[in-house]
């Protein structure tokens, strides 16, 4: 009715978020870019759909806590006190916002005993040792609605991995953030493609290929980069798909000397269809397949998954894994398989675009088409953003993320969405 206010769009949680391992590595670099310590390793980000970043599984631990405490003291160490301009300005940085008037006092009282005690250098190490150590750095509170300084961090930590920088946190500072306008600086700067490689790194499963079982059969790094330089390179979601021609996915899916068209066929159906990943029944023999089975690898499988019981699932395993097999375990082609021709042909089965096809030109044009593998990796893209799996709310963003296939168009909708600028609480 006429003088009513138009209802605000339902908003999804905006659950704590702990600074993923990437996200602290890549923010203490930044800050520091001075500083190289060698550094103790973290315990592993625990795994959401392949992701790192979900608050869901953020919880800290002693030895997460420990790490932090050495971590800290090392960047303390190295610290050029001459850029020690007051607890304010440090923590305005670290904290990326200004410091409340409760937290000035605390800090402020702190160095000044510290100065007292032992003397004003240390006091200044020893302040940045605490704030590095401090919830309000570890971690990443949101409000409804968003202060600028949050929306500034949220949009940093999506598209650089790492904390805003000075004229991030300065138009907030004027109340002048323009999301698409630092969106677009953003995009440009070059620590936009280290968060767009992360993102594929995760979602896709890329760093399988660093695993101890494939140390022994390829150069596992070269493998790596040369994945990370194409996908840094790729400007849309088709393009994106020739990862799964390059050696870190292949490799990554094979076990050493011979493919395995289940693992292949399993992350195109959970990462890129966002099926659910299939596990093997109790009892399943998981050995791999030998020469009594046949000679190809592919007759290998086909024999070792032919009962019914195998089938429910391998039918669709198979048919989508059986078309990467020019593809070697070390990622080259090749025309024939223990001497016999190879056998590429396969079938995609319970898609948006079941079908047979013959290797993978023609599977990934198949995929490439797919409404699901859009709809699969917006939903990807925004969960990577919000730090938890699409909900309810998002379904018209995701609609709408779906249907573009550029990159940077998906990641500028997306960070102007209201599901992106705004929140409430859990």
């Amino acid at each position: 009715r006429a003088g009513l206010r138009p209802s605000r769009p339902k908003l999804g949680p905006a659950p704590l978020r702990r600074l993923s391992n990437v996200e602290y590595l890549n923010a203490l670099a930044d800050l520091f870019p001075a500083q190289h310590p060698a550094l103790p390793a973290l315990p592993r980000d625990a795994v959401i759909a392949g992701f790192e970043n979900d608050a869901a599984v953020q919880q800290p631990s002693d030895v997460r806590i420990a790490r932090y405490e050495e971590i800290s003291r090392l960047y303390a160490a190295g610290y050029d006190v001459a850029d020690f301009a007051g607890v304010d300005a440090l923590g305005a940085r670290l904290f990326r916002r200004p410091l409340t008037a409760d937290e000035s006092a605390r800090f402020t009282a702190k160095y000044q005993q510290w100065s007292t005690e032992q003397g004003p250098e240390l006091a200044a190490r020893l302040t940045l040792a605490a704030m590095l150590q401090a919830p309000q750095f570890l971690y990443r509170v949101e409000g409804e609605p968003l202060t600028a300084y949050q929306l500034a961090s949220r949009l940093s930590f999506f598209l650089w991995e790492s904390v805003p920088d000075d004229a991030l946190l300065e138009t907030a500072a004027k109340g002048t953030l323009d999301v698409r306008a630092q969106a677009l600086r953003m995009l440009d700067d070059p620590r936009a493609k280290r968060a767009h490689w992360s993102f594929h790194r995760q979602w896709l499963g890329l760093d399988r290929v660093m695993t101890d079982e494939h140390a022994a059969q390829l150069n596992q790094q070269a493998a790596l980069d040369d994945t990370r330089a194409f996908v840094e390179q790729s400007r849309s979601l088709t393009s994106t798909l020739g990862v799964f021609t390059r050696v870190a996915f292949l490799a990554g899916t094979s076990h050493p000397g011979a493919t395995s068209p289940p693992i292949r066929g399993n992350v195109i159906q959970s990462r890129l269809l966002c099926l659910p990943p299939v596990s093997p029944p109790p009892g399943a023999d998981l050995s791999p397949p030998t020469t009594a089975e046949g000679t190809t690898n592919r007759q290998r499988f086909e024999a070792r998954t032919r009962p019914a019981m195998c089938q429910s699932c391998h039918a669709s395993l198979n048919g989508i894994g059986f078309g990467f097999e020019h593809w070697s375990a070390n990622g080259e082609w090749q025309d024939t398989d223990h001497g016999e021709p190879v056998d590429a042909r396969g079938e995609l089965l319970g898609t948006d675009v079941d079908g047979k096809f013959d290797g993978t030109d023609q599977l990934l044009a198949k995929l490439a088409a797919s409404q699901s593998v859009r709809e699969c990796s917006s939903g990807r893209w925004v969960q990577y953003a919000l730090g938890r799996p699409a909900g309810e709310e998002e379904r018209t963003l995701l609609e709408a993320l779906s249907a573009v296939d550029d990159t940077r168009a998906l990641l500028l909708a997306l960070v102007t969405s209201p599901a992106f600028t705004r929140s409430v609480a859990p």
